[in-house]
């Protein structure tokens, strides 16, 4: 629910002129890494050894072209697809070579899934699972107008919402 409001509730009321900001309570949507001790004693790998290949393998980087400032007639051009997205991706990543040329990959080690960023703490409403935010409005704007441009938003939005759900302020 948070994230279904983060990517299509939240950036309609932020266009909402007068509103400020759109405080969000609940945790993000990723990528959740479960590992199996049984199987990282077997490989005698620690948390710490996953970690790095996560920092190395799942790299942010700039693209570009090599040569492109040059007056050498070879250039190259980066195409960079960006971090990986998938639990699929993530499962995939390389942790070290086995002997006989095999490769043992996190899916062996661990369990992958897209789910909540934290599981601390749940937002209910009256005793059903919700997600729910706060509207700032901007000095000087009037809340009256912002209120009613956000109830009429809130009520295209409802339109298109998933079975079972429903929105209120």
């Amino acid at each position: 629910m948070n994230n279904y409001m983060k990517i299509n509730v939240e950036p309609r009321i932020k266009r909402i002129a007068g509103v400020g900001q759109v405080m969000q309570f609940g945790s993000n949507y990723s990528m959740r890494i479960w590992m199996k001790p049984d199987k990282m004693a077997q490989y005698k790998l620690i948390p710490a050894d996953i970690s790095n290949v996560l920092a190395k393998q799942n790299i942010e980087a700039a693209t570009g072209a090599f040569g492109e400032n040059h007056d050498n007639t070879h250039q190259y051009t980066m195409k960079y697809r960006g971090r990986f997205s998938t639990p699929e991706e993530f499962g995939n990543l390389v942790i070290r070579s086995l002997p006989g040329g095999d490769v043992l990959r996190l899916k062996e080690v661990a369990e992958i899934e897209l789910g909540d960023e934290a599981y601390n703490y749940t937002t209910d409403l009256n005793g059903h699972p919700a997600a729910m935010a706060m509207v700032y409005q901007t000095a000087g704007s009037n809340a009256s107008e912002i209120i009613n441009e956000i109830d009429a938003t809130l009520e295209e939005i409802g339109q298109d919402l998933p079975k079972g759900w429903s929105l209120s302020r």
